[in-house]
């Protein structure tokens, strides 16, 4: 899936709430995607993560329930593989990487973090709305700790 090559100008906003096993837990705070000039820019308005790097990316599926990755049902499952992986693609930052792998994010020692990513392949957010966007509870793809649909 490519991006459209002209920014909208257009605001998606998500509300982030922990992954469970039972669906949404807790709201943790609150993801903006806009468009810009330089690609998208992503800020974020988060409180109660562990300090440290956290992967963050947009998932395929709309949807943050529970369900099955790699046999094993899990919180947030449902959201499926990060928005425009394809067959053969590989995790990362990279220009072959899948769209929706945003940069890592950093948390705060008191468990908050207020800052801004550029994402400068997405060049026209509205592909991304009903995309939900997951926070993993480390800097890979481990546990999904929350999750959000971006509206």
């Amino acid at each position: 899936m490519a991006a459209a090559a002209q920014a909208s100008g257009a605001t998606l906003h998500a509300d982030i709430a922990k992954a469970t096993l039972s669906g949404a837990g807790a709201n943790i705070g609150t993801v903006a995607i806009s468009d810009s000039a330089k690609g998208a820019e992503v800020t974020v308005s988060l409180r109660g993560l562990a300090p440290g790097l956290h992967a963050f990316h947009i998932h395929q599926n709309p949807s943050c329930a529970p369900g099955p990755v790699n046999g094993k049902v899990v919180p947030a499952g449902a959201a499926g593989d990060h928005y425009g992986m394809t067959a053969g693609m590989s995790m990362g930052s990279s220009a072959t990487a899948p769209l929706g792998d945003l940069p890592s994010l950093t948390v705060k020692a008191d468990g908050t973090d207020n800052e801004t990513v550029l994402a400068p392949r997405l060049t026209d957010v509205t592909v991304l709305t009903g995309h939900p966007v997951i926070i993993h509870a480390g800097d890979a793809t481990t546990t999904r700790f929350a999750c959000g649909l971006l509206r």
